[in-house]
């Protein structure tokens, strides 16, 4: 299936920002073209040495979004996620859709979304990866 049907856009909210330190960026630089930061309803958390957000109505985590411009994107992301055909289940993190404002407006794009217990796990209040 034609995944940018569906959107061309993604947001990124931790280690593939390009902004932050030790920044994976590079994964996805040849497949995107920066729109803006952005910031989605939700909850970051600290599971390691990379963060996962919770949908959450309450809080804002924030980021950055971009445009696709190759679908090889999904492969190259699912498997960084641990969320590729091969990985065992129930994958970490899954793939979704999620409204993401953007300056003034709202675009729909596809992120990461963390699919594990969070118990234990320690909240990132500001909902900045790069600024915790």
């Amino acid at each position: 299936m034609n995944q940018l049907l569906r959107s061309k856009y993604i947001f990124v909210y931790g280690t593939l920002r390009r902004d932050c330190k030790d920044s994976k960026f590079n994964l996805i630089s040849s497949f995107v073209e920066f729109v803006g930061k952005g910031r989605v309803k939700g909850k970051l958390y600290k599971i390691s040495w990379y963060p996962a957000l919770i949908l959450d109505g309450n809080s804002y985590v924030f980021g950055e979004a971009y445009r696709i411009n190759d679908e090889k994107i999904f492969d190259i992301l699912d498997e960084y996620e641990g969320c590729a055909k091969k990985d065992k289940k129930p994958y970490e993190y899954r793939r979704d859709l999620v409204k993401v404002k953007v300056d003034k407006r709202y675009i729909t794009a596809w992120c990461y979304i963390y699919n594990w217990n969070i118990k234990n796990k320690k909240v990132i209040l500001s909902g900045n990866w790069c600024g915790s």
